[in-house]
């Protein structure tokens, strides 16, 4: 199932497992509100709030209740439109403190990001 969290909850994730889903995949947008709302076009500031933490916790969620039985992928996405470099760092250094043996794992970023021609 891929999702984008916003609205998935700790008690929806335990009926997914129930109901035998094993493979979740949340795409987080940001860290930042004000990138929230750029990328996803949402103006009202505590709904934005809400929908991004909403997510991150639902990731934090799943890794600690069920990280043997669901194979979790987190999505994080790069447009340097709206998001710098740095804060994809720090979103990939957020989701795996939440895992234990995450800090063997690299962030894949380009030392340059290519340009169209």
């Amino acid at each position: 199932m891929d999702t984008n969290g916003s609205l998935l909850t700790s008690d929806y994730v335990d009926e997914l497992v129930d109901a035998g889903i094993t493979d979740i995949g949340i795409n987080l947008k940001t860290l930042e509100i004000e990138t929230f709302q750029k990328i996803t076009g949402l103006s009202d500031g505590i709904l934005s709030k809400k929908y991004m933490h909403n997510a991150w916790q639902v990731v934090s969620y799943t890794l600690g209740r069920y990280k043997d039985q669901v194979f979790l992928g987190v999505g994080i996405l790069y447009n340097q439109d709206f998001i710098s470099l740095e804060e994809i760092e720090q979103m990939g250094k957020k989701t795996c403190r939440h895992r234990s043996g995450c800090s063997s794992m690299r962030l894949g970023l380009p030392a340059r990001i290519p340009q169209p021609d």
